[in-house]
């Protein structure tokens, strides 16, 4: 960080961002603050395709703030919560903009656990 006043240093010329989502849509990298890497494989959670791509778009997006891996944990661990949840329900729908009311409500009703530190609105959902 560069004091009051004074010009930030740019990157090298050659530098390159981790991409957070894979071409796939279905894999997210999260860099913690010491440079380390983890992925999050949305392919193994139990909901339909279109769904998993939303999700993974969702983490992706809410990542960005996260300097930990400890966060994406928490968060990967609420998400499995969430698509057993889903899965329990029978006929899961299809993305996260064909989900009912009735379902949010019984989900947040179910699991009124409080949001993991650092939390902020899950963005809204874009299609893949």
């Amino acid at each position: 960080m560069s004091g009051r006043g004074r010009k930030a240093v740019l990157p090298p010329a050659d530098f390159q961002a981790t991409q957070r989502i894979a071409a796939d849509g279905l894999q997210v990298t999260v860099v913690n603050k010491e440079g380390f890497e983890r992925v999050f494989d949305f392919a193994a959670i139990a909901v339909p395709q279109p769904m998993r791509c939303s999700l993974a778009r969702a983490f992706a997006d809410q990542s960005m703030g996260w300097n930990s891996h400890s966060s994406g944990e928490s968060y990967w661990r609420s998400l499995e919560v969430f698509a057993r949840f889903l899965k329990g329900q029978g006929h899961p729908a299809e993305d996260l903009g064909d989900l009912t009311l009735a379902t949010l409500r019984l989900w947040r009703n179910n699991h009124k656990d409080t949001p993991p530190a650092g939390a902020r609105p899950w963005p809204r959902y874009v299609r893949c």
